[in-house]
């Protein structure tokens, strides 16, 4: 939280913006029920690993909580992490995992903008990423204010 809190300080204080990316590993609990946990662990490992790799040095990426995670991305759009997260989402989605057929994740962003307070946009991410899930899994979904969450093309 206090690495959000400070990117939050650093875009007002320049006028910059930054998107916040929340995923979560689909299926997960069956993944730890089926393999067990200590194969669910590994699993976690090799994601993260994968997407530090494809990250830039600017963005901060940690555990949010149980299988999800967070992505802080400075001075990108909601569009902009929408396309990053495309590609984690492939990179995933493509990569083999032993005895696990396919690991995919779900993702949601929120945008900051002013007047935005860490609740909201932590919130709207969250929002996101339900409706990724609730409609299909393996999708990334940019939080809209019309629609709560709309699916992004």
């Amino acid at each position: 939280m206090k690495l959000l809190e400070m990117e939050v300080e650093r875009a007002k204080r320049y006028k910059k913006h930054f998107a916040v990316i929340l995923f979560d590993i689909d299926n997960f609990k069956n993944i730890n029920d089926t393999y067990g946990h200590q194969k669910g662990d590994e699993v976690l490992k090799k994601v993260a690993k994968i997407f530090k790799e494809n990250l830039r040095k600017t963005d901060h990426f940690g555990r949010f909580g149980g299988e999800e995670f967070i992505i802080i991305v400075p001075e990108l759009t909601d569009k902009d992490a929408y396309l990053l997260a495309e590609k984690l989402r492939k990179l995933l989605e493509n990569t083999r995992f032993d005895h696990i057929d396919k690991v995919t994740a779900s993702f949601g962003i929120s945008q900051f903008e002013e007047g935005k307070s860490i609740t909201q946009l932590l919130k709207e991410a969250d929002s996101a990423l339900y409706t990724a899930k609730r409609t299909g899994k393996n999708k990334t979904v940019i939080f809209n204010k019309k629609n709560s969450a709309k699916l992004a093309l």
